[in-house]
């Protein structure tokens, strides 16, 4: 053990006892006088390099004093917010999905240990209380973790082909006529907007021209006095096609406070001129319709007939030099 001159004479005895076995001399640095075993072990330490047996030993010792961190306790909540047994029962409730699953455990055949048809059922929406059942039907699903490249792409816009690479849930929707329940407490209108001209949204439209983009907006206000929960379903004026994400058509689902007002923007053009209806956005409560906007007949044009004087915009859009300078 590498030791300073003036403590070789002191620990020659101990040294020579320990040649075989160096982790049994730190453990008898303790007999000694504590300020010479600090010492000592202070003078190991810078020849610790060179051995790396003493280092080893010096590790596997504990300290005598340990400083802990702060206690915690930990309880079992059992179920997620429940903190009794009598509200067990009510985590999961009877419905179509865990019939669905049944008949699949019931009927289900297995072959080298696994079932030969996965489980998928379209009742799992019925099952969404709690999530304790949430968790579950998720879990019993055969859904894969990540979606699969599905092959998809769309007909004309006016379809779909979805050519599905794993197991998956489709969700769609349906337009159907239904019958009308006009309110007064739900107001909805319709206007277009030059995209070009954004800043200036109160100048109205008369005529669109060909191959220039324009901003349709649905504006819905909410006059009652409490909140409303409803459905907008929205689409292009027809001969027009969408500019971006915005799409032929679409329902929007919303949820709108008392006295407020919220606004839907889609984008547009028209290939080719001519006169074009546009069907109004309307509003729908549990599949009636409560509130519409009027519909429009949009006259599509090449070039302007009518200019706006008061409009700078659209004077300089004729290139005429006489009416943009008078």
């Amino acid at each position: 053990i590498g030791m300073a001159p003036s403590y070789q004479p002191a620990l020659q005895a101990l040294n020579e006892e320990c040649e075989e076995a160096p982790a049994e001399c730190l453990r008898n640095y303790a007999n000694f006088d504590m300020e010479f075993a600090n010492k000592a072990c202070e003078m190991d330490r810078m020849d610790s390099n060179s051995d790396p047996f003493l280092e080893q030993a010096r590790r596997a010792q504990r300290p005598a004093l340990e400083e802990f961190g702060e206690t915690k306790e930990y309880a079992e909540t059992h179920y997620f917010g429940v903190t009794t047994g009598k509200h067990w029962k009510d985590q999961v409730s009877d419905s179509e999905f865990w019939a669905d699953f049944a008949d699949y455990a019931a009927t289900v055949e297995y072959k080298e240990g696994k079932p030969v048809k996965q489980f998928l059922s379209y009742n799992f929406t019925s099952s969404w209380k709690k999530l304790t059942e949430i968790a579950g039907t998720l879990a019993l699903l055969d859904l894969p973790y990540y979606s699969a490249d599905h092959g998809f792409r769309t007909l004309e816009g006016r379809s779909v082909e979805l050519k599905a690479a794993s197991n998956c849930i489709i969700f769609k929707k349906e337009i159907k006529e239904s019958k009308g329940d006009m309110r007064t407490n739900i107001l909805v209108a319709q206007r277009y907007v030059d995209w070009e001209s954004r800043g200036d949204e109160d100048t109205q439209i008369e005529e669109f021209l060909v191959n220039h983009i324009y901003t349709g907006q649905v504006i819905i206000t909410n006059i009652s006095s409490h909140q409303l929960e409803f459905d907008v379903l929205v689409q292009i004026p027809q001969g027009s096609l969408p500019i971006g994400p915005s799409p032929y058509q679409k329902s929007h689902s919303l949820n709108l406070s008392s006295y407020s007002t919220t606004k839907i923007e889609y984008y547009f053009y028209f290939p080719e001129q001519g006169k074009f209806m546009h069907f109004p956005a309307n509003v729908s409560i549990n599949s009636a319709v409560v509130a519409k906007a009027n519909s429009s007949l949009l006259t599509v044009l090449k070039a302007r007939t009518k200019i706006s004087e008061e409009n700078f915009r659209e004077v300089l859009q004729t290139g005429n030099q006489d009416r943009i300078l008078n």
